[in-house]
């Protein structure tokens, strides 16, 4: 409507109220699930360096630019958010949260100490190999790599997300454990989550991360 030139302002006012009617309706919908969407979501790698880290920070990107309020925690040995801040790629908040574009992450060790409990909001917890009991879901990462492949019987509530998998290994493996795979698109930077990625989280939080009352809910 307020465009410099003139010849390609919309002009119909009905054309107007039908595009604000469509962000109105996808914002009360996106506020409905938020209500529902699971608080605290575990990443579990099957063993180390099949990409757990990866795949928490792109969650946490994607949930902060879907409108949530998310943020990463790390519960690994590695000083994942001490070295974003080693390097200044990201910057400490005076409520002690790191940023870096949409990523947050809640710094609760080290030189530059969070006070307090941890701000309300999706916890997405990096658990390295160790499994988060408190979790509401866990992502599990597994590698399609013989070098790195596992068997093991995963939990009711673990989510499980291959890395490295052809489609037809990918349905082996789904099959063995009885349980619907993701397969995670290759993607070079976490931090900036592709068309791919966001629509496998998309699909992720629909099917998986809803909590079990908005789930029965639906049915």
């Amino acid at each position: 409507m307020l465009r410099y030139d003139k010849g390609r302002r919309i002009t119909d006012i009905s054309r107007v109220q039908d595009h604000l009617q469509r962000v109105w309706q996808k914002n009360k919908k996106e506020k409905k699930n938020k209500k529902h969407l699971l608080n605290r979501i575990a990443v579990v790698g099957s063993e180390s360096g099949v990409g757990a880290t990866h795949v928490a920070v792109a969650l946490v990107c994607y949930l902060n630019r879907a409108g949530f309020y998310a943020y990463y925690r790390n519960e690994t040995e590695a000083p994942t958010l001490e070295r974003m801040l080693q390097y200044n790629m990201a910057c400490i908040g005076q409520d002690g949260m790191i940023y870096h574009e949409f990523f947050r992450g809640y710094l609760d060790d080290g030189p530059a100490l969070a006070k307090g409990e941890p701000p309300y909001g999706i916890q997405v917890i990096d658990c390295g190999c160790r499994t988060d009991v408190t979790a509401g879901a866990t992502i599990y990462v597994c590698s399609g790599r013989v070098w790195q492949r596992q068997e093991k019987v995963l939990a009711e509530n673990m989510i499980l997300v291959g890395n490295h998998f052809s489609r037809q290994e990918a349905g082996q493996y789904a099959r063995v454990q009885k349980k619907r795979m993701y397969l995670f698109p290759w993607q070079k930077n976490p931090f900036h989550t592709t068309l791919a990625v966001q629509r496998l989280f998309s699909k992720m939080i629909e099917r998986e991360l809803l909590c079990e009352k908005k789930k029965q809910a639906d049915a």
